[in-house]
């Protein structure tokens, strides 16, 4: 799940990079009004900041899986809120991987089984 929203990440940035340079050096083509322009590259930078912090989140998995799940979760949060959805599938698979490391990290923890010593 993670290796796919991060793959996802990784490739939606690369092609908004492209498309907004060709938009903005393009004399050719029409350009948008500056608030579109604006949130498009908004997008791509929350778009990239993200995709940074989960790599680094994905290094520090072994460290600590439970961190680096919350920190999953705030990520895709983050992302979904500020680009007003535009970051959905990436987001929810982000969601969706942080969750998964904190359930299993409670699947895992001993647990007492009654009776016993």
């Amino acid at each position: 799940m993670l290796g796919v929203g991060l793959t996802l990440q990784l490739f939606v940035t690369a092609v908004l990079i492209i498309s907004l340079t060709i938009a903005t050096v393009s004399a050719q083509l029409p350009l948008p009004d500056v608030g579109t322009q604006a949130f498009a590259w908004f997008v791509f930078a929350v778009h990239l900041i993200g995709l940074i912090l989960v790599i680094i989140t994905t290094i520090q998995i072994k460290k600590s899986a439970r961190k680096a799940g919350l920190r999953l979760l705030i990520i895709g949060a983050i992302m979904l809120i500020t680009t007003l959805g535009a970051t959905l599938i990436q987001s929810v698979l982000f969601i969706v991987a942080g969750v998964l490391f904190m359930v299993r990290l409670q699947d895992r923890a001993p647990s007492t089984v009654a009776g016993s010593t």
